[in-house]
């Protein structure tokens, strides 16, 4: 891990250097929300640093199955999901650091179950391959018939955190101001949009596609 984080060094392109269109002025350069869990940073580098911290550093590894359902701060879960999406960690090189981790200071139920859950990642990866646009359709891959709510309002004020009710609001009001949302939070507020509201799923998973990190 230390010899990849080396050769990371490099860096990305500089924030004015990327290629913005022509003759367009050059968007302000984001800034990190004071509440945000983790300042996010793209490329292999941070991720890898991550990796290397959330492991050897922390230790925060061995105690993964306890927090992994928290919502506050940085340290509860991995946070390795940014990184992956975009294809800046490699999931194979997540088993095999967490494999050398277990080798150096054995392994437990939360070790076996990051690998776990990346498991599942790929199971879903491997259901969209199979399936492709299917997925998407308003029957899903089942073909059962649903019908679904109109009411734009439901859908506004899900969006935009103004249900009533706390824990759906400051999860939708923390994506919205950081773009980042706890795994728990997401199953949170998606069920509360498909299965008391009645909304499209579609709609949720569209918003979380344009805002998630």
């Amino acid at each position: 891990l230390s010899a990849l984080l080396a050769a990371g060094q490099r860096g990305l392109p500089a924030w004015e250097d990327l290629p913005w269109p022509a003759g367009a002025p050059v968007p302000a350069r984001p800034v990190l929300h004071p509440h945000s869990v983790l300042d996010f940073k793209g490329g292999e580098t941070p991720a890898l640093a991550r990796l290397d911290y959330y492991l050897f550093q922390s230790g925060l590894l061995s105690t993964y199955f306890e927090t992994r359902n928290g919502m506050l701060g940085g340290d509860y879960s991995t946070k390795f999901a940014p990184w992956l999406a975009a294809g800046c960690l490699s999931p194979r090189t997540v088993y095999h650091e967490i494999k050398r981790y277990e080798g150096l200071h054995g392994s437990n139920k939360s070790t076996y179950w990051v690998i776990f859950e990346m498991i599942w990642r790929d199971f879903y990866r491997f259901f969209a391959i199979k399936h492709g646009s299917r997925i998407f359709l308003e029957t899903g891959v089942s073909g059962m018939p649903l019908s679904w709510s109109k009411d734009p309002e439901l859908w506004n004020r899900w969006r935009e955190g103004r249900t009533g009710l706390p824990l759906v609001d400051a999860n939708m009001r923390e994506l919205k101001a950081t773009g980042f949302m706890s795994n728990r939070g997401r199953q949170n507020v998606a069920s509360h949009l498909v299965l008391d509201l009645g909304v499209d799923w579609r709609r949720g998973a569209d918003l979380f596609e344009h805002m998630l990190l």
